[in-house]
């Protein structure tokens, strides 16, 4: 007697165990594959496009030309980065930088403007 989650077909008992057939697979597989392609063609970075804005309880001072002072007021560490508008060319991001509680760290970066501080990982 066959296993009740097996299927007759062609289809591989590994996948036919949690009920995904070869199609489907090749389907999302392709759906995301296509996926990817197009977010690299999008301005800003694929890490940030995603990502939220830091929470409130990052402090940000008063943007300067090529820089930013920023203050971690929340109850842990925080890991952010700075987006940077960029005129004549894509949006760029600045690289994370981990914030200790109640600590300040300064984000520099060349040409552009500060558009917005995120979370990353």
């Amino acid at each position: 007697m066959q296993p009740i989650n097996r299927v007759k077909s062609g289809v591989s008992g590994r996948w036919a165990a949690i009920g995904i057939s070869k199609s489907r697979f090749a389907a999302a597989a392709l759906t995301a594959f296509v996926a990817a392609g197009a977010s690299a063609a999008v301005s800003q970075p694929a890490f940030a496009r995603d990502l939220g804005t830091a929470p409130a309880c990052i402090a940000r001072g008063k943007p300067q030309p090529t820089s930013v002072r920023l203050t971690n007021g929340c109850s842990r560490l925080e890991r952010v980065a700075v987006e940077v508008n960029v005129p004549w060319g894509p949006d760029h991001a600045t690289s994370c930088i981990s914030i200790p509680v109640g600590q300040s760290q300064n984000v520099n970066w060349l040409g552009g403007r500060y558009k917005r501080t995120f979370i990353c990982g």
